[in-house]
This record gives C-alpha cells, structure tokens and sequence, in this order.
C-alpha cells in the first residue's frame, strides 16, 4: 500500500519541525474495508489559516521559517515533500 510506504519514511524522520509518526497499521473491518491507522503527536491550536490574525507579520515569518525548517529536515532525509 503506497500510503503505508509514504508514513514509514516519515517515521524515520526526527524533527521539531515535522510532526512525529509513532506507529501505524492497517485492519479489515467485518464487512471487509480495509482501514489504515496512525498514530501521530497532537497538533492543538486548530486550522493555521485561523490562528494567524491579519497584519501579523511576526507570526506569519515564524510559521514560514519553521516551515521550511521542515521541508530541509525532509530533505536531509532524502524525502521530497510534493504538496
């Protein structure tokens, strides 16, 4: 399953800028749906498109410059991030 394959490399990454896979797996259910599980850190706070008030340009250069923090961590890793 490509999407198993996708989450075990992002397991492989140690980052404080990219969030941290624990496990995963995957399960039929009794009608036979095939199900896929993660188990992630928590992410609190919400939609980031709401938690940046307008004008606030600190905040906005922050969540860019961690961003791309993460792209680099990636990177480092040998994992090109395509969205």
């Amino acid at each position: 399953m490509k999407a198993m394959k996708e989450i075990d490399l992002q397991k492989r990454v140690q980052s404080d800028h990219v969030v941290r896979v624990h496990t995963y797996g995957s399960a039929r259910d009794t009608t036979g749906v095939h199900h896929l599980w993660v188990v992630m850190d928590l992410c609190e706070g919400g939609e980031l498109k709401k938690m940046i008030p307008i004008g606030d340009g600190d905040l906005l250069w922050r969540i860019v410059v961690d961003t791309v923090a993460g792209v680099c961590d990636l990177h480092h890793a040998n994992i090109i991030h395509r969205d």
